[in-house]
């Protein structure tokens, strides 16, 4: 979903013309995200969120774009269906993040 600070639907916004869409959305297939951040360089929103079983995900969501759920998911799958090959091993879902550039370290641009 995006809004204006007055909380009014933004003019751009991809569907906002589009009959029978809500025009408030940005991006969907977003299953369950723990944790958004703005990227003070790019001003990038990132959001991190967990899947059902593993295939936990980072995305900037971009405008009109699908992220697949619940149709495609990069965990083990419920129904079989069949999802792109590249993955890579299931681990604990991040549960935050910070830029590193704000800690005394010679690393920037992490996540943890």
């Amino acid at each position: 979903m995006r809004l204006t600070d007055q909380g009014e639907i933004p003019d751009d916004n991809p569907f906002i013309k589009e009959s029978g869409a809500r025009a408030e959305i940005w991006s969907y297939g977003i299953r369950n995200p723990q944790g958004m951040a703005m990227n003070p360089w790019s001003n990038a929103l990132w959001l991190n969120e967990h899947g059902p079983r593993g295939g936990d995900e980072i995305n900037i969501p971009q405008k009109g774009k699908n992220y697949g759920w619940p149709l495609a998911t990069w965990g083990i799958n419920y129904s079989g269906f069949k999802i792109p090959e590249a993955k890579g091993e299931i681990v604990a879902g991040p549960s935050n993040r910070f830029l590193l550039e704000r800690f005394a370290r010679r690393e920037r641009h992490g996540l943890l």
